[in-house]
Order: structure tokens, then sequence, then C-alpha cells
């Protein structure tokens, strides 16, 4: 495989494994961080993905907690660009 279909398939991976530990009203807003962060890092360079989870960076909401329902809809976009 390519290192952008090995990429994609990685991000792929990541966002469906977040999308299983999702329990409940909220999550960490650290956990969702790092969740960002290891997606990020699968996400091919300069890709709409990694640009995305860039901005998705600069604005989760919270201070210590994160409400699902955001996190959520985030995950799916991202299922989308990847």
């Amino acid at each position: 495989m390519t290192p952008t279909i090995e990429s994609t398939s990685a991000a792929r991976q990541i966002i469906h494994d977040l999308l299983e530990q999702v329990d409940g009203d909220l999550s960490s807003r650290s956990r969702v961080i790092d969740g960002l962060l290891d997606l990020r890092n699968a996400a091919p360079d300069g890709s709409d993905l990694q640009f995305r989870v860039d901005e998705l960076l600069m604005g989760v909401p919270g201070v210590t907690t994160v409400p699902n329902g955001w996190w959520l809809d985030r995950l799916e976009e991202l299922r989308d660009l990847a």
C-alpha cells in the first residue's frame, strides 16, 4: 500500500475506535484532544482531514468535559473526510 492509503486506513480505524469509546453524555476534554491528536498524526500530510482536525483542536468546547453530542458529530464529519 502507498503511504496515503495506509494513512487513510489508519485514520479510519482511529475514528472507528473513538466512536466505540463514546459513552454517556460527556467525555473528558483531554480524551477528546488526545483522540484528535492521534487522528491528526494518522491523517495524510496536507489533507483536508488534517486541516479540519487542526480547526477542531483550536475550538474544542468545555474546560474539563466535552458534550458527547458535539464529539459524535465531529467524529461523523471526520469519518466522511477520511
